[in-house]
């Protein structure tokens, strides 16, 4: 990976686009209202023609909010933040391949999991779990005053 591809994925500053706090709290709260309605529709046995456009709207409001954060820095990728991400869609993933407890179970789970770590604090969510010695050998360590968080 050359230099100026790497600064591109793994800026030493994070991106900030106008308005990208605003845009992501009311996609954030999209998100929460649309997966309430989701596992709540699952919970009272809900058809699939009711359920299907409350998943897509979980699943495009989802990857938007994933899209802002590596817009900033694929950095999250890296981060605990980013790492919870990757863990809850592959446990959603197995959703289709299970029936009504199950998949209420697996809901639940990912519910637990994203408001444990939403919560938690900065340092823990924004913990790189990428090795320093990797990152020092391939120019992803920033000191701390360049990667300072615009918004």
């Amino acid at each position: 990976m050359t230099n100026k591809q790497r600064l591109l994925l793994f800026p030493h500053e994070y991106r900030v686009f106008p308005h990208q706090r605003t845009v992501a709290n009311v996609l954030r709260a999209m998100h929460i209202l649309c997966f309430s309605i989701l596992v709540g529709g699952l919970f009272f046995d809900q058809p699939y023609e009711f359920l299907f456009p409350w998943t897509m709207a979980v699943i495009m409001s989802g990857l938007s909010l994933f899209a802002i954060d590596l817009f900033s820095s694929c950095i999250a990728l890296f981060e605990i933040r980013g790492v919870a991400i990757v863990i809850k869609v592959l446990l959603l993933l197995f959703i289709p391949l299970t029936e009504g407890g199950l998949q209420l179970l697996i809901l639940f789970m990912v519910v637990i999991f994203a408001s444990l770590i939403s919560h938690a604090s900065r340092s823990i969510r924004h913990f790189n779990i990428m090795p320093t010695s990797f990152q020092q050998k391939y120019g992803f360590l920033p000191s701390k005053s360049r990667m300072k968080k615009t918004n």
